[in-house]
Formats: C-alpha cells, sequence, structure tokens
C-alpha cells in the first residue's frame, strides 16, 4: 500500500513539474494549490516524518503538522 501511495506520488510530482515552463520553484498549478518549492520540500519530508510515526515520537496529526512546518 505505502509503495503504491509513493508512485502515485511519484507520478503526480512528474506530472506537475511538467506543466512549470520555467522551471520556477514558485510554479502553482492553480492559485490555491502548493508551490514546487513546497511540494518538493513535503516528499523530501516523507521518509523522516514516516519514521517518527512508526517509532511513536509523533502521537497526534497536529504534532506531525507542528513538526512538518519546523523542518
Amino acid at each position: 500500500m505505502y509503495c503504491g501511495a509513493l508512485e502515485q506520488q511519484s507520478r503526480e510530482t512528474r506530472f506537475v513539474t511538467g506543466k512549470a515552463a520555467d522551471g520556477s520553484l514558485e510554479f502553482r498549478p492553480r492559485e490555491d494549490m502548493c508551490s514546487l518549492a513546497e511540494v518538493a520540500n513535503h516528499l523530501t519530508q516523507i521518509p523522516k516524518m514516516d519514521y517518527k510515526f512508526f517509532a511513536s515520537v509523533i502521537q497526534t496529526f497536529e504534532q506531525g503538522q507542528e513538526m512538518e512546518k519546523s523542518l
């Protein structure tokens, strides 16, 4: 299940990055969506955050959100 989600995120990320005509990290597919820089930052945090969830370092969703903001 995890690999399937990771593969889907990879496909979506490649699709979005391919739409950024100038390669700008500030590109947003729509105004209410994350920029490429925000997406890249989020994707690089996934392994670290997953480990902290599985190791019970993060107990709640809110703790995870706060920790992600600080990374």
